[in-house]
C-alpha cells in the first residue's frame, strides 16, 4: 500500500492517468538493477529513486575519482577516493529514503546470480566483457535489458527484450578498432541524457504503458542533434539463440 508520503511525494507524476494509483503501487514493488554508477547509471539511479522504485540494486567495483565528476552527477569533490557504489547508496538514501538499495560488487560472470531477484537490467556499463556477461545472463534469467552507451558525442539506447534480439545481435564480436572514453572523451550532458532515457524506458515496463525501445537502435548525435533509429532485428545465427 502506498503510504499518506508517497501520496504526496508523487503526487505529480500520479495525476497522470498513465501512472496514477496503480502505476505507483507497481513503481514501489519493483526491483531495478543498474550495472555501472558512471555517466549513464548515475542519471539513471537519480530519476529511478526518485520515481518511487521500491528496490534498486547497484553494482560498481570503482572508486570515484576528479575525472568522473564532470557526468558523474550522483558523486561531488568530497566523495574523490570512495567507493562509487557505496557512496551512490548514501547520496540516493538522502533524495529518498523510502526506497531500498542494496549494494554489489564487481560485474562478472556470478551476474545471473546476482540479478536474480530483479524485474529489469539496466546496463550503463562501459567495455564489452560486462555487457556479454550481462546479455547472457539477461537471456538466461529471461530479463529485460535496457541498455546504453555514449561516447564522445554520440549516445545509443535500445531495450532487449527477454526473446531477442540481444546484445549479440548488435555486436555478435567486440568491433575492432573501438576507442573507449577514456581515449577519445565523452560529453557530459549526453551521458546524463542517455542515462535518464534508460529510467525512463524502465518507468514504462514497469507500469506497462507507451512503447518500449524495442528492435530498434536509438542513435543521437548530440554534436549536430541528428537522431536516427535502427532497425534492430533478432540476427539469424546468433549465438544466445542456437
Amino acid at each position: 500500500m502506498l503510504t499518506q508520503d508517497d501520496l504526496e511525494r508523487y503526487q505529480r507524476q500520479m495525476m497522470m492517468p498513465e501512472i496514477g494509483y496503480v502505476g505507483q503501487q507497481k513503481l514501489k514493488n519493483a526491483k531495478i538493477f543498474i550495472a555501472g554508477v558512471g555517466g549513464l547509471g548515475s542519471a539513471s539511479a537519480i530519476y529511478l529513486t526518485s520515481a518511487g522504485i521500491g528496490t534498486i540494486g547497484i553494482a560498481d567495483s570503482d572508486c570515484v575519482e576528479k575525472s568522473n565528476l564532470h557526468r558523474q552527477v550522483i558523486f561531488s569533490e568530497s566523495d574523490i577516493g570512495e567507493e562509487k557504489a557505496e557512496v551512490a547508496k548514501k547520496n540516493l538514501m538522502k533524495m529518498n529514503s523510502n526506497i531500498k538499495i542494496n549494494v554489489h560488487g564487481k560485474i562478472d560472470d556470478n551476474i545471473i546470480n546476482t540479478i536474480n531477484d530483479y524485474d529489469i537490467i539496466i546496463d550503463c556499463t562501459d567495455n564489452f566483457s560486462a555487457r556479454y556477461a550481462i546479455n547472457n545472463a539477461c537471456i538466461a534469467q529471461r530479463k529485460h535489458n535496457i541498455y546504453g552507451s555514449v561516447v564522445r558525442f554520440e549516445g545509443q539506447l535500445t531495450v532487449f527484450m527477454p526473446s531477442g534480439p540481444c546484445y549479440r545481435c548488435l555486436f555478435p564480436m567486440p568491433p575492432a578498432g573501438v576507442q573507449t572514453c577514456s581515449e577519445v572523451g565523452i560529453f557530459g550532458a549526453l551521458a546524463g541524457m542517455i542515462g535518464t532515457m534508460q529510467s525512463i524506458e524502465a518507468i514504462k515496463l514497469v507500469v506497462g504503458k507507451g512503447e518500449p525501445m524495442t528492435n530498434k537502435l536509438f542513435i543521437f548525435d548530440a554534436l549536430n542533434g541528428e537522431v536516427k533509429y535502427l532497425n534492430l532485428p533478432k540476427r539469424k545465427g546468433c549465438v544466445c539463440w542456437k
